[in-house]
């Protein structure tokens, strides 16, 4: 999905007002020895460039602070405490953490030239975003020169529910609606996906509501694959909401609260991204657990026989299979029958328990319960995370004898790598159906961010710690 053309613009505009303010600033700190008219001074020219490298980081914290979604030009004061919080506290942070390790110059180092720095950072920003931009951006939504094209699926009573919002509002020129029920007869109705597939070469739409009640969820990532690939962003007004929008925040537009369920505009260099810190965190992890992980180790031991740590095919992203490993919380004797059972009847929806994983497995030796219980088994994971099987945030890995009970609609999770923890284990772990992890993590991989990642790492802490829906 790429990004849309506003935001690249305002990205620009940013990135282009937070390096004339560092530029500035050191004018103003260190005039007449700097004289920005004569670039050519060596020792200024590199630091400028540095800065120019590293500031494009901060595009991705405004990102993050939420200063390029449509609806932060509408809130003026939510605008402001946003930018607030990105200038004084993430640019700050960015630009002292950076300071030290990539050894920006000696004029950098001055706290009068920080401190002038923020203070033009966020009065240039002001004055570009509130003073400028947002007179255009209202000006420009009231004459229509932005408003997207769009399409509800559902003309029903939702879908209609939809429809009378955006009609009052202005971010939207709707087109007509699109159903599975042909033999409806109404105005606007473009007909079946099939229909509006044919239709959309002519209609340029750039987005569509899926707004329909009692729709399942195979049929959801049915239509958003469906959608995707006519080129559409997809939103979805749905009962998800529950289980979402406590990790999420909704996206509200038209005063239609709205789930964002597209492909990651930044899938590549989040890749990277995700590649590095899983790398850092993984072997700091294991330098500083190495010693606890010899004395429970012994105690797993001592206690029955067999290795400490147990090893299963697990599968990964793409189908791809890898060994897995953990520590030992069964018996070694123990057979995986009753589990298989189990994942048999809970995948074709013959379990009916509220609870999604076994309870009072006989299989489980004391330290083993304490273990499951806080998590502490999943640890030794942090191998699979530095041999590159897995990530520290993502779908759980699951054995071969469950992949072999998916259902083709399951395997979208299989599309990243798996993780140690991920936002089913944070938001769900052992309370949710089936159907609705599997949604759950479908809505990570489109929605996944560095942001997002460091949220679910640091939600898992007080999981691990309370033992919070574990089995």
């Amino acid at each position: 999905m790429r990004i849309a053309n506003y935001k690249i613009a305002l990205g620009f505009m940013d990135y282009v007002t937070i390096n004339f303010a560092y530029a500035l600033s050191l004018r103003f700190r260190y005039y007449p020895k700097i004289d920005l008219l004569d670039i050519s001074q060596g020792e200024i020219f590199p630091d400028l460039i540095r800065f120019a490298i590293i500031s494009i980081i901060g595009l991705f914290l405004f990102e993050h602070r939420e200063l390029y979604k449509h609806d932060i030009f509408t809130r003026r004061r939510i605008h402001i405490v946003r930018l607030i919080l990105a200038v004084f506290l993430d640019l700050a942070l960015l630009t002292i953490i950076s300071s030290y390790m990539i050894k920006l110059g000696e004029y950098s180092q001055s706290r009068i030239f920080f401190v002038t720095f923020l203070v033009v950072s966020f009065s240039l920003l002001l004055l570009l975003r509130l003073g400028i931009i947002r007179p255009f951006f209202r000006l420009s939504e009231r004459k229509g020169w932005m408003r997207r094209r769009l399409v509800i699926y559902g003309a029903g009573g939702r879908g209609q529910e939809v429809f009378k919002k955006i009609v009052e509002g202005t971010h939207w020129r709707f087109y007509g609606f699109v159903d599975d029920n042909t033999n409806l007869t109404m105005k606007r109705l473009i007909g079946s996906i099939d229909d509006l597939e044919q239709a959309q070469k002519d209609l340029l739409c750039h987005d569509v509501i899926i707004a329909i009640d009692n729709i399942s969820h195979e049929r959801i990532v049915e239509l958003i694959d469906r959608f995707h690939l006519i080129g559409l962003r997809v939103l979805i007004m749905s009962d998800l909401y529950e289980i979402l929008d406590q990790m999420q925040p909704l996206e509200v537009i038209d005063d239609i609260p709205l789930i964002n369920l597209n492909y990651n505009a930044y899938v590549f260099y989040f890749a990277f991204v995700k590649r590095i810190v899983d790398l850092i965190l993984a072997t700091v992890g294991l330098i500083v657990l190495l010693p606890f992980f010899f004395i429970l180790g012994i105690l797993i031991k001592l206690e029955s026989r067999g290795p400490a740590i147990f090893t299963q095919k697990r599968v990964g992203k793409n189908g791809k299979q890898f060994k897995f490993y953990k520590f030992r919380s069964m018996r070694a004797d123990a057979s995986d029958d009753s589990h298989k059972q189990f994942i048999k009847e809970l995948i074709q929806g013959n379990n009916h328990d509220s609870v999604k994983k076994m309870t009072k497995d006989p299989r489980i030796t004391p330290i083993g319960q304490f273990i499951r219980r806080t998590s502490i088994d999943e640890l030794p994971q942090l191998f699979n995370v530095i041999l590159g099987n897995m990530s520290l945030v993502g779908p759980r890995p699951v054995p071969v004898y469950e992949y072999e009970q998916y259902k083709k609609w399951h395997k979208v999770r299989f599309m990243i790598k798996p993780g140690c923890t991920g936002f089913w284990q944070v938001k769900g772990r052992s309370s949710v159906s089936y159907e609705e992890m599997i949604i759950m993590d479908y809505f990570y991989i489109h929605n996944m961010s560095p942001w997002f990642d460091i949220k679910l790492l640091l939600h898992t802490i007080p999981v691990m710690i309370f033992g919070r829906g574990a089995h």
